[in-house]
Formats: C-alpha cells, sequence, structure tokens
C-alpha cells in the first residue's frame, strides 16, 4: 500500500499531466501528396489554432510550383482535430498494471515454493490425503499456519481434481465433464 501511494505521488509530481496537439488527417490528392498524410501542429495548444491553414500549410513543400487553388483545395479537405490526452492517468494505469503482474508472478513463486519443496513425495499414496503439506510441528493457531493451511488444502483440491481429470482423458478415454 505504502509502494502504490509512493508510486503516485512519483506520478503526479511530474506535472506533465496534460498532452496536446493538433492532428490534421489529410487524403491523397496527387498534384500535392500520392498518398493520405498525418500532420501534427507542434506549437498548436488551443483548439481554436488548431487548422488546417496553421498546421498543413506550412508543412508542404514546394509551394511554388503547386496552383494555389490545388493547395486550397487541399486544405479544406483535411480534417483536423484538436487531441487532449491526460498522460498521468496512463501512467499510473501502466504502473498498476505492473504491479499487479509482479504479484502474481510473486504469489505463483511463493505457492511453487510451497508446493513443490515442502511436499513430500510418496510414491505409493494415491490422492496425497493422507501425507500434509506441511509437518506436524507447524499445527499452531498463528495467522501463518492458518494461510499455510488453506494453501494445502486448496493445493490438494487442485491436484485431485487434476489426478481425476487425467484419469477420465487417459485410463477411461472420455472427454472433460
Amino acid at each position: 500500500m505504502i509502494f502504490i501511494v509512493l508510486l503516485l505521488s512519483l506520478v503526479f509530481a511530474d506535472n506533465d499531466f496534460s498532452d496536446f496537439r493538433c492532428r490534421c488527417l489529410c487524403p491523397p490528392l496527387p498534384p500535392v501528396s500520392e498518398q493520405a498524410q498525418v500532420y501534427f501542429g507542434n506549437g498548436t495548444n488551443e483548439p481554436s489554432m488548431c487548422t488546417s491553414e496553421a498546421v498543413v500549410r506550412p508543412n508542404i513543400k514546394d509551394k511554388e510550383e503547386k496552383n494555389e487553388g490545388t493547395i486550397e483545395a487541399y486544405l479544406h479537405s483535411c480534417d483536423c482535430n484538436f487531441e487532449l490526452r491526460n498522460t498521468g492517468t496512463m501512467k499510473v494505469i501502466v504502473y498498476i498494471y505492473i504491479i499487479s503482474i509482479v504479484l502474481l508472478l510473486m504469489y505463483t513463486g511463493f505457492v511453487y515454493f510451497i508446493t513443490e519443496k515442502y511436499q513430500p513425495r510418496v510414491s505409493n499414496d494415491s490422492d496425497g490425503m493422507e501425507t500434509p503439506l506441511f509437518g506436524e510441528s507447524q499445527s499452531r493457531s498463528g495467522p501463518l499456519e492458518i494461510v499455510l493451511t488453506k494453501i494445502d488444502s486448496m493445493a490438494r483440491r487442485w491436484k485431485k481434481d487434476v489426478d481425476q481429470q487425467r484419469n477420465t482423458v487417459f485410463k477411461r478415454r472420455e472427454a472433460l465433464q
């Protein structure tokens, strides 16, 4: 929890929450451009300044060779949109995804370590119900032992279900039910 608060404070301290730009999409017009072009207005920070006249006209190359009427038709066919996004929110969401994935990997590693390293291997035990996952020395009623007992019972149920499905598919040659 403290880590998340620290992470959020770092993101909010960055002060670049709003990212704005003017984006103009112009269709192909053979005298000016052979293919569709996208133009971005760098210094445009107001929606009223987001026009094809202000963004596209300075970027058209070889203006002197083209007819002014063709350039005007090209400018009028462009679709300009002022885009505003909150990069701070995007950063927070990405950090939450990364933290979630790391926590899930840590949990998976913990469960793997507990079930694989501390469970004794008994070959004649058919369903594993007689062999406890943890030794009898840990049968106290502390919070850690309660969590380990729950993990033990969940692992036993999961292994029992997998063995039952394996038996159904491979021995009886039936589909999963």
